[in-house]
C-alpha cells in the first residue's frame, strides 16, 4: 500500500483538501444535533383529547394555551413537523408531583411556537407523569388552527384606582 505524503501535494490542492474538511466537519456539526435525544417520531393516537383544556391563540405567532386544574403542571413544546399545508406542533403537560402540595386553582399555562401565524397548525398533546414517563404513549389530536381565538385583552390598572 502505497501511502503520499503530504508534501507531496501542491499548495492549491492541499488548500482545497482542507477546505474539504472543513466543510465535512461543519455538515457533521450541523446535522447531528437534528439526530439528538431530544428528536423523535411521535406516535399519533386515534383517540380524541380527554386531558385538561387545550386551544390555540393567534398572536403574531402560534400560542398554544393550556388549562391546568391545579398548579405544578409542566407545559413545554416538544417538536414541530412539517406536513403538507401544515405544521403539526407537539406538546406535552407533565404531572406535578404528588409528595409536594400544589395550588387548587386553575392555571393557564402559554407557550409560543416560532411559526407565524399565516402557516396552519394541529396541536398534539399527551400527558406524562410526574417522572416523565408518558401515560399512553401516544399524542392526541387537540386542536386546529382554524379554531384559534383571540389573545385576551389585557387590563390594565389606572393610576386612580391604585390609589
Amino acid at each position: 500500500m502505497n501511502i503520499v505524503h503530504p508534501a507531496c501535494f501542491s499548495r492549491k490542492v492541499a488548500a482545497i483538501a482542507r477546505l474539504a474538511l472543513l466543510g465535512l466537519a461543519a455538515a457533521c456539526f450541523v446535522a447531528l444535533p437534528s439526530c439528538g435525544p431530544g428528536r423523535f417520531v411521535p406516535s399519533k393516537s386515534e383517540t380524541g383529547w380527554n386531558g385538561p383544556p387545550i386551544w390555540i391563540e393567534s398572536t403574531p405567532e402560534w400560542t398554544v394555551v393550556a388549562k391546568a386544574p391545579t398548579g405544578g403542571w409542566q407545559f413545554t413544546l416538544d417538536q414541530l413537523m412539517e406536513q403538507r399545508g401544515r405544521t403539526e406542533v407537539f406538546v406535552t403537560l407533565k404531572r406535578p408531583n404528588p409528595s409536594y402540595l400544589v395550588t387548587a386553582a386553575e392555571v393557564e399555562q402559554r407557550v409560543t411556537t416560532p411559526l407565524k401565524n399565516n402557516v396552519p397548525i394541529w396541536v398534539y398533546a399527551r400527558i406524562q407523569n410526574y417522572r416523565g414517563q408518558p401515560e399512553d404513549g401516544s399524542f392526541a389530536l387537540v386542536d386546529k388552527s382554524v379554531n384559534a381565538k383571540a389573545p385576551p385583552e389585557r387590563v390594565e390598572k389606572k393610576e386612580e384606582d391604585s390609589k
